[in-house]
């Protein structure tokens, strides 16, 4: 996190502790979210846009359009992104040197079970390739709020939240290692009310339930 000044959230909703919590660290927040007048708590270092970051949307509303409009230079940024399933829009119309500027992204993922479609495929394979280009996935979450979709054996979470790291921050050739364990300890479920689901093992063990 050091060296991170600027946070841009797409995608606030009622609660904004993540964002909280980078302001206790210093680093200044700016949220976009037209489904809420204004932000659940008032801090000088939380930038409040009442949009949809969306092409489809809010025309013009772009990523990297709201990220030039708020003139912050070459810097490197975290975006974090919760905006119910327009995340597939923004990343599809998102450039590379855009997404490059993130050094950390930490997203919510809906509709995974477009997996199960050859279009949804191609979907998914060119927004996960374009994302893996320059980044690299260091955690995966199952949110809980909806049962896994099952086909051919295969469980598919309908929504998952997802942890990226620019490559670039590694140091070192990155190689891909086994899954130990998921969750990981300090994980916890979205939704404490409803049944725990552990990230399906058929995704990273060939063969196994």
């Amino acid at each position: 996190m050091a060296g991170i000044n600027f946070c841009f959230s797409p995608g606030g909703g009622p609660s904004i502790a993540f964002e909280e919590a980078l302001c206790k660290l210093g680093i200044s927040c700016f949220l976009a979210d037209a489904s809420i007048d204004k932000p659940s708590i008032d801090n000088s270092l939380i930038y409040f846009d009442s949009i949809f970051i969306s092409s489809v949307l809010t025309p013009g509303s772009s990523l990297k359009e709201w990220i030039e409009s708020k003139n912050i230079g070459s810097e490197d940024l975290l975006l974090q992104m919760d905006i119910e399933g327009s995340e597939w829009d923004v990343l599809i119309n998102t450039d590379e040197e855009t997404l490059n500027q993130f050094r950390i992204i930490a997203m919510e993922i809906h509709g995974m079970d477009i997996l199960y479609s050859t279009f949804g495929l191609n979907i998914a394979k060119y927004v996960f390739s374009k994302l893996l280009k320059n980044h690299s996935i260091v955690h995966l979450h199952v949110n809980n709020y909806a049962p896994f979709i099952i086909q051919n054996g295969i469980r598919i979470p309908p929504v998952l939240e997802i942890t990226l790291l620019r490559n670039d921050r590694f140091g070192a050739i990155i190689e891909p290692i086994e899954i130990a364990n998921l969750p990981h300890p300090l994980d916890s479920d979205n939704c404490t009310w409803k049944p725990h689901m552990p990230f399906p093992n058929e995704w990273f063990y060939e063969n196994e339930g």
